[in-house]
């Protein structure tokens, strides 16, 4: 997604992006693109959990432009510090980000829709981002957080055992 990403950034020059990871042999050209533009800030290597935790705090929303995926564990990791997501509808994504509830979802490729819709949840009042928030903690602690994982392993175990 670091090409798609690149047309957003260039869509949203007020915008301010992070960026970090490694990047592997074949992304070099494109992260060397990216790090180019003013609105654009490129950390590249691994990234260690309190760094991790860092970026996410300092983010208001976690861009998931992927060309292709099953399912991401990024967006995990953006409920788990209250982060809503906007993400290319690929894959298994729409079962990971619910549309207007948790984030938003844009048809894969659309980069006009894409851009469209980071410049709409900026221009959003402090309450409806606040409802964003919640709703994506929410909807990660009840669909991926280990004490509720647990509580259903032991519901199943349960009807086993009662059949």
């Amino acid at each position: 997604g670091l090409n798609a990403l690149y047309s957003i950034a260039l869509k949203c020059p007020d915008i301010d992006f992070i960026v970090r990871g490694s990047s592997d042999a074949d992304s070099l050209d494109i992260v060397k693109k990216l790090a180019e533009l003013p609105n654009v800030d490129i950390v590249e290597g691994y990234v260690t959990a309190e760094e991790m935790k860092k970026v996410f705090y300092e983010a208001d929303w976690v861009l998931v432009p992927y060309e292709s995926a099953s399912q991401s564990g990024i967006i995990m990791d953006a409920y788990r510090f209250s982060r809503p997501v906007i993400a290319f509808e690929v894959g298994a994504i729409s079962e990971q980000v619910k549309d207007k509830v948790t984030g938003c979802l844009v048809p894969s490729g659309d980069i006009d829709g894409f851009s469209a819709a980071i410049k709409e949840v900026y221009a959003l009042d402090k309450t409806d981002f606040a409802q964003f928030v919640k709703d994506s903690y929410g909807f990660g602690f009840e669909k991926y957080s280990s004490c509720k994982g647990a509580g259903k392993f032991i519901e199943l175990l349960c009807s086993i055992s009662d059949k």
